[in-house]
């Protein structure tokens, strides 16, 4: 698993091929949500719970980028790093953020929340309500065997992968204001639920999630300790693991939950042209092993093939054990261009239709 995350580091995941075009195509907003907008988000935010002696999630400026050096890629450096110094360097591939974590902190926890549009293929309109949250550090699934433990713990520090996780977001699909579905990054694939097929809605409009030990990685609450299959990015064999269960792949394993604590956090609105989505540079240290250096911004969650919404949401939508959902997504790959995920697509939205008809002349697919 360590081996194959070595590699010729080809700079921050922003210069991936295919991002400036798609933002080219897809400017980023400078407004935030209007008033409406945010209650909204109040009124949906989910419930998050973490695990025996987590950190639980930071503020991104107050508990983060206030800690460190921003070094930029002409060579100068910033010691008190804020908001506007930040934004000022977001278009800049070559600048770098080194986190450094004060001895004491008491940190505030911030979920981030946007709100965006889109259709789906039949031409519904759907609203996505995105929380983000934001974690000091990213570590490797807890649930490793020893063999895999025990290279990590000589090598690196399995708790602290890389710095930074602002990837941990959990999303909410609403048509005509029902909630219809949840969607939450998980690693470097998506999970996708659908409300009334695999998870059911709360009375109290707030969905329970669970942020997985030294991983972070967002999941549907489970009372008491719980593996989830994991893996590292999809390949035939990795996602044959991740759906249909067998024996472990050598890059996959189990994170594991265990909700003992509730967070009770705050959300704060941030446009999405705010260094927090795009800043292009690294958001964390640089390190020898690639993948452990630091993230650009959160909206480089994916490949820019799948950035639309809706093929984010078809992208993670399988259901544990079908094999049906395997054929259709078995050919994603790393450099996959988005068009894996149609017949799934034709499937999720079928399903999403009935859903909201109530199953009435329709069965789920």
């Amino acid at each position: 698993m360590l081996l194959s995350a070595c590699g010729e580091d080809e700079g921050s995941f922003s210069q991936h091929p295919g991002f400036a075009a798609y933002y080219a195509a897809n400017p980023r907003s400078d407004a935030l949500p209007d008033a409406g907008g945010q209650q909204l988000l109040d009124r949906y935010r989910p419930r998050l719970f973490v695990g025996p002696a987590q950190e639980g999630p930071i503020g991104f400026y107050a508990d983060y980028i206030a800690h460190g050096t921003l070094t930029l890629g002409d060579g100068t450096t910033v010691e008190l790093v804020d908001r506007d110094i930040l934004n000022a360097a977001r278009d800049d591939p070559y600048a770098q953020f080194d986190h450094d974590p004060p001895p004491q902190s008491d940190p505030v926890p911030v979920a981030y929340g946007r709100i965006d549009q889109f259709e789906d293929p039949s031409g519904r309109m759907m609203t996505a309500l995105t929380y983000h949250f934001v974690f000091r550090y990213s570590g490797l699934v807890a649930g490793l065997p020893w063999w895999k433990e025990w290279p990590a713990r000589i090598l690196s520090d399995p708790d602290d992968w890389h710095q930074l996780d602002h990837y941990t977001a959990f999303r909410l699909i609403l048509h005509d204001d029902r909630p219809v579905a949840v969607w939450m990054q998980q690693h470097n694939f998506m999970r996708t639920h659908l409300i009334g097929e695999t998870v059911d809605w709360p009375d109290d409009d707030r969905f329970r999630i669970v942020a997985a030990i030294r991983s972070n990685e967002l999941y549907t609450y489970r009372p008491g300790r719980t593996a989830h299959r994991a893996i590292s990015f999809p390949t035939e064999d990795n996602l044959r693991y991740l759906i249909v269960g067998g024996d472990p792949p050598m890059t996959g394993g189990h994170d594991i939950t265990e909700p003992v604590t509730e967070i009770d956090y705050r959300i704060e609105f941030l446009p999405p042209s705010d260094a927090f989505y795009s800043f292009q540079g690294r958001l964390g240290e640089e390190r020898l092993i690639w993948p452990r250096s630091g993230p650009p911004g959160a909206d480089y969650n994916t490949l820019p093939a799948f950035k639309p919404l809706w093929r984010q949401l078809a992208g993670g939508y399988f259901r544990d054990g079908d094999e049906g959902d395997l054929k259709r997504l078995g050919g994603i790959r790393f450099e996959a261009t988005g068009g894996e995920v149609e017949a799934q697509a034709a499937i999720l939205a079928h399903n999403i239709g009935c859903l909201i008809r109530d199953r009435q002349d329709c069965d789920l697919r």
